[in-house]
């Protein structure tokens, strides 16, 4: 691994974005094409912008409550998060509200959401982000989100969780490891999500339920796929906007 360098990347964002439309302040990013249709047959869509990632994702723009939220259902992977983020924090983008699956680790998370307060990262990009003193990176905005979801009534549990891009590397060693440091799920985004916002000074909210399952000794699928019905996210749709209306 190289290591962290304090200074910018020859290649920016402004060098290549030519389409300048201005975005919300308040953006949710899911890795759920369920949460981006509930949004859109509680609110209605429009289409603002396209993000160009190998296979172009639309960008839409809606109204909750009188202001204007942006929306985006990304491929899954911590560089593609990383590259959407810097690409519309200057296109105006300052909160990001994340949501999406994860796979359990203790049956604690079971049923809630999942709100990280700290991300192993065991994934590339966030060491491109961030120094490399240790193995871990905070979740700066765990406690405004613990408080907002408290204040919502909505099922939560704040932990650890272990961010990985290696999903087919989820070894019996490996699941060990991160059980033995109270990890409560694993991801693939949160810690690069964290540390590119922290490095551009962006808040970043992260939430998570659960939806396969390394709790034993072998994978479950779990509500994975076809398991989650669209009234669940529905809720989990409405429960992003509150939180980025917040």
């Amino acid at each position: 691994m190289l290591p962290f360098f304090r200074e910018e990347g020859m290649l920016k964002p402004t060098d290549i974005i030519r389409d300048k439309t201005e975005m919300p302040f308040s953006m949710i990013v899911t890795w759920q094409r369920s949460i981006l249709q509930a949004v859109d047959r509680l609110y209605g869509l429009k289409m603002v912008s396209t993000f160009k990632c190998g296979l172009p994702c639309p960008v839409y723009e809606f109204k909750a409550e009188k202001q204007k939220l942006g929306i985006v259902n990304l491929p899954i992977g911590a560089p593609v998060a990383a590259g959407f983020m810097e690409e519309y924090i200057i296109r105006g983008v300052m909160q990001f509200v994340c949501i999406g699956y994860a796979g359990t680790l203790s049956p604690s998370a079971k049923g809630k959401i999942i709100v990280p307060t700290q991300a192993y990262r065991d994934e590339g990009t966030s060491w491109h982000y961030a120094p490399h003193d240790s193995p871990w990176i905070n979740v700066n905005t765990a406690k405004r989100l613990d408080d907002i979801l408290t204040e919502l009534d909505i099922p939560h549990i704040c932990g650890r969780v272990w961010s990985t891009d290696a999903f087919y590397r989820e070894t019996p060693s490996a699941v060990k490891m991160m059980k033995e440091q109270n990890c409560l799920c694993v991801d693939m985004e949160c810690a690069a999500n964290m540390a590119v916002s922290q490095m551009r000074n962006v808040h970043c909210y992260q939430m998570m339920f659960g939806a396969d399952s390394l709790e034993g000794d072998s994978w479950k699928r779990g509500k994975l796929g076809r398991g989650i019905s669209s009234d669940t996210f529905a809720t989990y749709a409405q429960i992003a906007v509150q939180v980025a209306l917040a």
